[in-house]
């Protein structure tokens, strides 16, 4: 701890013999600042808060951090035409509820992301149905989150899982992605838009942020700044159906981890989505049941110029 005349000093601008000649002079100040550094004394410090609370088994609130289930089924790939890749995969929690999860994976010089994402009116279902061909079966999970439809239409079409990946033109289906820029002046190289500096970051916020739509009720956090270890966003007692989370991995790997909080107010891992360095994911899971959920963005390695740029989205 410092001594008292030091951070008095620093406090006042003084130096600690310009300090004692001022308490010299004024005995009733030198007693009032005693008569505080014995309450500073007697007060209990307080305990060092660590940075990363998930590396101490505690979610982002302080909740605990226990096991999650166990890891995801693969239910369904998509290669698509321009290059990108959607991913279907599926689990159950400990409410044997289903829990399905979707990622779009994509090169940060082809800045598409928005071009499913933004779709937020329809479910995974929904999405999976505008891309397979009408001979392709559909994963049981699917239909497991749409409790409404009619399974009659499906009723000889539905699997566990599709075993071989689906090769989509998006000519066919009508579906031209939207491709975003940062300009071949800006630097940062094949894979890097997103990366560059100062268009990076107009890049990422323009395409993720400002162009999308979400229902009223969405909690959303726009992180378009370099984050150089992680960056975490969550609900807390406005449980939501869908976290959506948005990661460009920049001069390094990374990673989009989904959890979720049960019953008993502790937070379960989902499933965590790597991330190339140059390339961008946006990760989404979809449930029957509103929780509070948490959205994490981070680097696989820590320090060096490595970081993330991301945005998060919760809705129903």
């Amino acid at each position: 701890m410092n001594e008292p005349s030091s951070c008095t000093c620093q406090a006042a601008g003084l130096r600690p013999e310009q300090l004692d000649a001022l308490l010299a002079r004024n005995p009733q100040l030198a007693q009032e600042l005693a008569a505080r550094y014995q309450q500073i004394l007697a007060e209990p410090a307080e305990l060092d808060r660590p940075d990363d609370l998930a590396a101490v088994g505690l979610g982002p609130d302080g909740a605990p951090l226990v096991s999650g289930p166990a890891e995801p089924m693969p239910l369904a790939r998509f290669d698509l035409s321009n290059g990108n890749r959607i991913e279907f995969v599926g689990l159950r929690g400990d409410d044997k509820e289903a829990q399905v999860g979707m990622r779009e994976l994509g090169v940060s010089d082809r800045a598409t992301p928005r071009t499913f994402a933004s779709e937020v009116g329809k479910s995974a279902l929904d999405h999976y149905l505008m891309l397979a061909p009408q001979e392709v079966p559909i994963p049981k999970m699917l239909l497991e989150l749409n409790p409404d439809i009619d399974r009659k239409a499906f009723k000889n079409r539905t699997v566990e899982r599709v075993e071989e990946p689906i090769e989509v033109d998006l000519d066919e289906l009508g579906i031209t992605p939207d491709t975003a820029r940062a300009g071949s002046s800006a630097g940062g190289g094949p894979g890097q838009q997103y990366c560059v500096s100062g268009d990076g970051y107009h890049l990422f916020r323009n395409h993720n942020c400002e162009t999308v739509s979400f229902p009223s009720n969405t909690w959303w956090w726009c992180d378009p700044e370099a984050h150089y270890s992680f960056r975490d966003r969550w609900t807390s007692d406005h449980k939501r159906r869908n976290s959506l989370g948005v990661t460009t991995a920049c001069h390094g790997p990374a990673a989009t981890l989904h959890y979720y909080k049960n019953v008993f107010g502790n937070w379960k891992h989902l499933h965590t989505f790597h991330l190339p360095s140059g390339y961008w994911q946006w990760t989404r899971y979809e449930g029957l049941s509103k929780r509070d959920r948490w959205i994490r963005h981070r680097c696989v390695t820590a320090g060096g110029s490595s970081f993330v740029r991301c945005v998060s989205f919760f809705y129903n």
